[in-house]
């Protein structure tokens, strides 16, 4: 990926190692929104979603020197990891999730369709009303884009965790829709998506 400057992202990440605060905004810039976005999903609250992302990124310019690609996590992982690190480290310290307030995915227009976002809001009630390990691989996978591979390595479980606790997650979703399918994991991350 380029940086603002021309540079790209293994350039600006030698940069960030060798102390260039700069590089280190360019670096980041664009999975800040991204990171944003997961850590609200997980938190559900805009303030501790805030202090989360502050958080990781104060932890990842103080680490950018162990940052490593040749481990198999991109830096884009490796960033969202420490955010959501931080993000369910607030869910431990809160003792309930408060209910969906607001709509999340700041694509959304006034004009979409009401019934649609009344469908959106059951979901994400529902998935809110996940405890948060099956919260957290629901957001990762379908709301950020992250592979099964990928959502392991950033969570510190093996795949096979992964996949269990999305099938689960699913299982769970569907059934405080009042659904007996499966079919509707698709559904997510059109959801997700919109």
């Amino acid at each position: 990926m380029k940086g603002g400057i021309g540079l790209d992202e293994p350039e600006l990440i030698t940069r960030c190692k060798l102390g260039d605060g700069d590089s280190f905004a360019l670096l980041v810039k664009p999975y800040v929104s991204a990171a944003y976005r997961a850590a609200y999903l997980i938190v559900n609250d805009s303030h501790l979603a805030h202090d989360a992302v502050q958080e990781g990124l104060i932890e990842a310019y103080r680490s950018i020197k162990r940052f490593d690609e040749k481990r198999g996590l991109s830096f884009r992982a490796w960033f969202t990891r420490m955010v959501i690190y931080r993000s369910l480290n607030l869910v431990r310290k809160r003792k309930a999730v408060d209910e969906y307030l607001e709509v999340a995915d700041e694509r959304w227009t006034p004009l979409a369709s009401i019934l649609a976002k009344e469908e959106r809001e059951r979901v994400w009630k529902a998935i809110c009303s996940l405890d948060v390990k099956f919260r957290t691989v629901i957001v990762l996978h379908y709301y950020e884009g992250f592979s099964v591979a990928e959502i392991a390595r950033i969570i510190g479980v093996f795949e096979g965790t992964v996949k269990s606790r999305l099938y689960k997650a699913r299982k769970l979703i569907a059934a405080a829709l009042g659904q007996n399918s499966l079919s509707h994991s698709a559904e997510l991350g059109v959801m997700a998506n919109d």
